[in-house]
């Protein structure tokens, strides 16, 4: 009986539930009916005519208040949007040509320093020390030099006296050589003696022998000449070689004031005072080349040719956009584009170069990109607001004496709340711009002032 008992009222609740759901479904559609006739009932659709018909649509005695505007024909560039992706010019990790110790740091991370500022400085005692070494060296060569020249010189004149003295000599000689064959015939002919003979005889020997010493003193200076010049050309090239070892020195002193290659932003210093560094191992500090500035996008490879053949024209205009509220669009050229298509995206990169003053373009962001091919003249252009969606595509309201109609249209691209009508409108015919959710074929419109 307890089962029995709890059962009954169960089942007359499910009843009372089924009622009171029908009874909810019948006021909802009560309520949009009632709705509809609100919203439509306004615009004469369901009024009925004096035989008691409905009357056709455009009679409405209360017009729709829409906004105009006119089909106008304007010059548009053709565009291809993309969304790209910011670059630096350069960025570079500086890293130290010597092995040193960080003496100071000269900028702030994060600051914009300028081409030839300096940044870091490493320690330079023992670079300026070997530096004053090597040019010690180079000094004590170059006297070396002078004392070895002076030395030349001094050969030189013992050369020039030898050869004198020699020339001197030859002439001694043959005239004692003269004497000796003239006193021959004349003791021959009996008209001197045999002692006069024997002295023209001892003179031209006397004088060959000395003739003899002079060449061999010319000889002998020449030789000490020539290695005294040899000792002037070795000491040249010792001087030389010193004044490379001064050369090295000075590039490894110079080493020690890291300076910016080129004008950037600094990121995070990696080192401290008082850090060893090792040569070409230890990262300093990065320095990104932001202005100018990178704009690296990709497009369908189906843009190509027609990129190509506008590009061979003259430079390519690019526009930028941030993603943020900014309506500001900065301006660029198209400096690259790749020479292969991606096979896996089936895009060809391409990189617009932005003059960037006023560092508002950081490395790492995202923009919308506006690659202009060319200009489109004489096209037919709409406020975008006019453009609407429906099952069948898109479409505008074209007023015809007084009347809306529904105008299917073939958009093209859009620029600046404008876009472009590859077919369906003419210049000069009157569309809707605002209040076309209210309208229906047939309407009547009133034109509403902004």
């Amino acid at each position: 009986m307890a089962n029995q008992t709890y059962h009954r009222p169960a089942k007359k609740a499910s009843v009372d539930t089924g009622v009171t759901q029908r009874w909810i479904f019948i006021i909802l559609l009560l309520i949009a009916l009632v709705g509809l006739y609100v919203i439509f009932g306004s615009h004469g659709v369901f009024k009925k005519k004096s035989m008691g018909g409905i009357e056709k649509p455009g009679t409405a005695a209360k017009p729709v208040p829409v906004k105009v505007t006119y089909v106008e024909t304007k010059t548009v560039p053709v565009e291809i949007d993309a969304i790209g992706n910011i670059e630096p010019i350069n960025t570079v990790s500086l890293k130290p040509q010597v092995d040193g110790q960080v003496a100071q740091v000269n900028f702030h991370e994060g600051q914009f320093v300028q081409s030839g500022q300096l940044l870091i400085t490493l320690n330079p005692r023992t670079f300026q020390a070997a530096l004053d070494q090597s040019v010690a060296m180079v000094n004590r060569d170059t006297a070396q030099i002078k004392q070895s020249q002076a030395t030349v010189d001094k050969d030189k004149a013992t050369v020039a006296q030898a050869e004198a003295a020699l020339k001197r000599d030859t002439a001694q000689y043959n005239l004692a050589q003269a004497q000796e064959r003239r006193y021959a015939n004349l003791y021959q002919q009996g008209y001197v003696s045999r002692e006069q003979y024997d002295q023209m005889v001892a003179a031209q020997k006397s004088a060959g022998e000395t003739l003899k010493s002079d060449s061999a003193a010319v000889k002998n200076a020449e030789a000490i000449l020539e290695s005294d010049y040899a000792a002037v050309q070795i000491a040249k090239a010792v001087k030389k070689s010193d004044e490379a070892t001064v050369a090295t020195n000075q590039l490894k002193l110079a080493y020690c004031y890291i300076t910016a290659p080129y004008s950037g932003r600094t990121g995070s210093l990696m080192v401290h005072l008082g850090d060893a560094v090792q040569a070409n191992t230890t990262n300093l500090v990065s320095l990104s080349q932001i202005d100018p500035i990178y704009i690296g996008f990709s497009v369908p490879e189906e843009d190509l040719p027609e990129i190509k053949r506008y590009q061979d024209q003259g430079k390519l205009q690019v526009s930028a956009r941030l993603n943020t509220t900014s309506s500001e669009r900065f301006q660029g050229v198209v400096t690259f584009v790749d020479n292969n298509v991606d096979p896996t995206t089936g895009t060809i990169r391409i990189r617009g170069t932005f003059q960037n003053v006023s560092h508002q373009l950081w490395p790492g962001q995202f923009a919308n990109v506006h690659l202009t091919i060319t200009q489109m003249k004489d096209a037919i252009v709409i406020p975008s607001q006019a453009i609407q969606q429906g099952q069948k595509g898109t479409y505008v309201f074209v007023v015809q004496r007084g009347l809306a109609q529904i105008r299917p249209v073939e958009t093209g691209n859009t620029v600046k709340n404008l876009t472009v009508i590859r077919h369906g409108l003419s210049a000069g015919e009157q569309i809707v711009t605002d209040g076309q959710f209210m309208l229906a074929p047939g309407f009547h419109v009133k034109v509403r002032q902004s």
